[in-house]
């Protein structure tokens, strides 16, 4: 399971959603957004793996190292049969190997299946693909009669022109049910503003009660202090930790969503009701404070059974719906019939009972796919995948061609994957068996990277090491160590080392050893003049250099020395912003609830928006998520000390970090010695404690936390 996920790698650029998903396939514009799609996955592959700068040569050879355009070509064709997209995974790995060998065998056999079609006349073969296309047309129709558009909107309070008008709304289950889930369905209307998350409350709770007066109401979450934070265009799912005794439901809002000018109000598409797998709540009486009833909208819509969009509830079929399936079922399986017919024409009879078998073998085959528990998915490189409108997996790879000048308009000669040929002892284009699988490429080019005669990687990855532990490399341009590249500043050295690393098994392990106990690393920071007046810059590394920590690692730090720390690993990330989709996306950071428990965990988890890079860790230099970044930029500016004073989140964990001294001492003194303790890891001298405590006693203990925080000895490594 862990190499599929980590096939990520490929697929962390930019992608092009217009161009993969609308764009007509055998036009000009696809053909381009493939291309630059590619082309991405080459420079990050050369780059981060070899150091060279391999996309410059996507338009004529390389001008400045010896990398040709046909080497270039060759490489894109390693990557010609993979896209970016959703793959499905097991973190079991036994259940993983299972999938992955059923959907071998079901791919055998269609490739099968293809083989014999070859032996069909013309005019059958086109009659099969009229077949084929008509069965994806007919499967769509039943998908679509299976789950009726819906003609409701949802429930929607009335207009207020603030936004901390109380409303509220709940269902009548009938009678008291062992309540289990509730599911509150964002509204997204077609007849107003289309964005998801149509009226949703930015504040609310949600209570249960066994009788109508919430006498004895029990609150099931509760969002009134702390803004909730979730992204809107997903359901709220609440699932409890014990079955809670109810009848009635009420979700309570203190702030309403803004809609248009000054007009704030809450709606909800659906509310579900779960007690085990069935929604009590189906289809029960509801009961507003007040509600909107024009148009699509009632108080009986938030219990019908479908969003503002499609049906979303089993129940909600009616006779006709159901005559409706099953004329569509009826004309699908005719289809079937009529394709078997046409297959079986120009067959012996061996051959058509072994198309028999083979049809039976693959619902065989996807039945037992079906039955297998539901996967994990990754964004990452993948071959296979379910049709997204245009957006068609390639199945095989596609033909890759020397562009002219780079002109996707221009091709020249078909390019077989390969790699490039500056090295001369090792083959620079792969020979693959003819009807080889698309992963067979990328193999192939992976085992060129890890050969141990292929001088470029090892060098590689000693130097960005070395990078990592100095704030820079022996070569200070990490991705190139072509000509325009930086020249080496000990070039013996960093040979010495690949070849060392290369001996001792290439453990990384042995290599950070090697590097954190010489005289080198283990260095002061001590400035010395007459060193200085030679050296500036210390390239020759005379000092260690100071170093200011990652964005990352200085918002975790935080987190960690404020006793916030949530070091839960793996799962879905959180958004460090409130997310609208008003026509175009918004991202309000300014918005965000820094309160808010789930964005306490590490920075590594984070939701990152490319285009709108979170303010706060831009302002502390982080990586341009935009874009490939092997250096990061180290800056020092008034900015970065205005962010550690008074950022929302930087005051909120000062709040936290003074809460956790008060607990445990119980003089100012006592708390700011073990305040230094925790940031800085030393005790305060004399001179900063009687200051710090004398700030405390006028500001606040969490005034002089902000202090402790923004002090330079907790943003750099010294």
């Amino acid at each position: 399971p862990s190499s599929t996920v980590a096939l990520g790698f490929l697929a962390a650029g930019p992608w092009d959603l217009v161009g993969h998903v609308e764009v007509k396939n055998g036009t000009k514009d696809k053909r381009i957004v493939r291309n630059l799609d590619r082309d991405d996955m080459v420079a990050t592959t050369m780059g981060a793996f070899t150091s060279m700068t391999a996309q410059c040569a996507r338009c004529h050879d390389h001008k400045f190292d010896p990398i040709s355009q046909a080497d270039y070509y060759s490489l894109q064709a390693v990557f010609s049969g993979i896209d970016r997209a959703n793959r499905p995974y097991h973190e079991d790995p036994e259940l993983h190997v299972l999938r992955n060998r059923l959907k071998n065998e079901e791919k055998a056999l269609e490739k099968r299946l293809d083989a014999l079609r070859l032996k069909l006349a013309p005019q059958d073969s086109a009659r099969l693909s009229e077949i084929i296309s008509e069965q994806v047309s007919v499967q769509g129709d039943l998908n679509r009669v299976r789950i009726p558009p819906s003609t409701t909107n949802g429930y929607r309070s009335l207009t207020e022109q603030t936004p901390d008008v109380e409303k509220w709304v709940e269902v009548d289950l009938g009678a008291a049910y062992p309540v289990e889930k509730i599911t509150l369905v964002p509204a997204r209307p077609r007849d107003d503003i289309p964005v998801p998350g149509f009226g949703f409350p930015w504040r609310f709770k949600v209570e249960a009660d066994v009788s109508s007066d919430f006498s004895s109401a029990i609150v099931l979450a509760d969002f009134t202090e702390e803004a909730y934070s979730q992204r809107t265009d997903h359901n709220y799912n609440l699932t409890l930790p014990e079955p809670v005794e109810a009848r009635f439901i009420r979700v309570t809002v203190t702030e309403l969503w803004k809609g248009r000018g000054s007009n704030y109000f809450f709606s909800l598409a659906e509310m579900q009701v779960y007690e085990g797998q069935s929604n009590v709540a189906f289809q029960k009486s509801v009961r507003a404070l007040d509600s909107n009833t024009e148009g699509k909208w009632d108080t009986s819509y938030l219990v019908d059974g479908y969003d503002s969009r499609r049906g979303i509830e089993p129940g909600i079929s009616t006779p006709a719906s159901r005559q409706a399936v099953r004329e569509r079922e009826a004309a699908l399986a005719k289809l079937q019939s009529d394709e078997l017919q046409i297959r079986r024409k120009p067959l012996s009879t061996e051959e058509r009972a072994t198309l028999r078998e083979m049809i039976d073998g693959l619902e065989v085959l996807r039945d037992s796919l079906k039955g297998l528990p539901e996967p994990d998915y990754v964004y990452a490189a993948a071959s296979d995948f379910s049709n997204w409108f245009r957006f068609v997996p390639a199945k095989t790879p596609r033909p890759i061609y020397l562009l002219n000048r780079g002109d996707t308009e221009q091709p020249g000669k078909e390019i077989g994957p390969g790699t490039i040929s500056a090295l001369s002892d090792m083959p620079s284009r792969f020979l693959l068996p003819e009807d080889h699988e698309e992963g067979m490429r990328r193999a192939a080019l992976a085992k060129w990277i890890v050969d141990e005669q292929n001088v470029l990687t090892w060098r590689s990855i000693v130097n960005r090491v070395w990078h990592y532990h100095f704030g820079q490399g022996l070569v200070t341009t990490p991705n190139d160590f072509g000509k325009m590249g930086a020249i080496p500043s000990h070039p013996e050295l960093l040979d010495w080392l690949a070849k060392e690393f290369l001996d001792k098994g290439q453990s990384l392990k042995e290599l950070h050893r090697l590097i954190v106990t010489s005289a080198t690393y283990r260095q002061q920071a001590r400035h010395k003049d007459k060193y200085d007046e030679i050296d500036g810059g210390n390239q020759y590394l005379w000092r260690a250099n100071r170093r200011q920590l990652e964005a990352e690692a200085i918002r975790d730090a935080v987190l960690a020395v404020s006793g916030k720390l949530n070091l839960t690993m793996g799962g879905p990330g959180f958004d460090a912003f409130l997310y609208e989709d008003d026509h175009s996306p918004r991202y309000l950071y300014a918005r965000h609830d820094v309160r808010d428990p789930s964005s306490f965990r590490r920075a590594i988890y984070r939701s990152i928006v490319r285009t709108v890079p979170d303010p706060f860790m831009t302002t502390l230099d982080c990586a341009d998520p935009s874009q490939s970044t092997p250096v990061r930029n180290e800056t020092v500016t008034a900015l970065q000390a205005l962010a550690a004073l008074n950022n929302p989140f930087m005051v909120r964990q000062a709040g936290y970090f003074a809460e956790r001294l008060e607990a445990s001492f119980s003089t100012v003194e006592e708390q700011l010695t073990e305040g230094f303790s925790l940031a800085l890891l030393r005790h305060p001298t004399p001179e900063e404690l009687d200051t710090l405590a004398e700030y405390a006693r006028e500001h606040g203990l969490a005034a002089a936390c902000r202090l402790i925080f923004a002090m330079n000895e907790f943003f750099y490594v010294d």
